[in-house]
């Protein structure tokens, strides 16, 4: 986030300054993380991965971004894509809280499948206890 705000001129900073090239290398570092990712999704996956339109969009932002970043690396002056490039670095962003979001969602689904489980015991077992007084209180 920090390299997207200094990228829209909403952080100013001097000229030279170090931040943006230690975010700049950070978020290389992230993207490399991601290629890793990709390449894992790509390997399990394999051609069932381009059914998934979602990741296949995902994968061609991941690997643009990544080309970009090493590009703009090395040629700095002469790259004129920055909004691309900002615009990428939104989707990643994006795709982070994203991921977040489903981690979350997932784990909630499993504790209420867990808790759904726990009442229809819960149930079935005050059922067998109300039938089993019938019993004792017909006796």
């Amino acid at each position: 986030m920090a390299e997207l705000l200094i990228d829209l001129s909403v952080i100013k900073l001097e000229h030279g300054h170090i931040a943006p090239e230690v975010f700049h290398y950070l978020s290389l570092s992230l993207l490399s993380f991601f290629m890793v990712e990709l390449s894992g999704k790509l390997f399990v996956f394999r051609l069932e991965f381009f059914y998934h339109m979602f990741e296949v969009f995902d994968a061609v932002v991941v690997v643009v971004s990544f080309v970009l970043d090493i590009v703009f690396i090395f040629h700095e002056d002469a790259f004129d894509g920055m909004g691309l490039l900002i615009l990428l670095r939104l989707w990643r962003v994006a795709r982070i809280v994203n991921g977040i979001l489903v981690s979350v969602k997932t784990r909630a689904d499993q504790k209420i499948h867990k808790l759904k489980e726990s009442y229809d015991h819960l149930v079935e077992r005050a059922t067998e206890l109300q039938k089993h007084n019938d019993e004792l209180v017909g006796v």
